[in-house]
């Protein structure tokens, strides 16, 4: 998910898209991602990525999510 993408999110965690919505595949995960250096890895997620980024609009979107869902 593009945490820095207020607007597709939007659209993405819209009620209209409710239907498509199942715990089984949750749409906000966390992901093992490699370092630049190469050495080593991190976690991060779309509610990292957008703190990270000051988007408050995203960040809001996905804790309504998950909040609802």
């Amino acid at each position: 998910m593009l945490a820095f993408d207020s607007g597709s999110m939007e659209a993405l965690l819209s009620e209209e898209n409710e239907k498509y919505f199942d715990p089984l595949y949750p749409v906000i995960y966390k992901n093992k991602i490699t370092k630049k250096s190469g050495k080593g890895s991190y976690i991060s997620s779309a509610i990292d990525n957008a703190l990270r980024a000051n988007q408050v609009r995203g960040l809001s979107l996905i804790l309504d999510y998950i909040i609802k869902f």
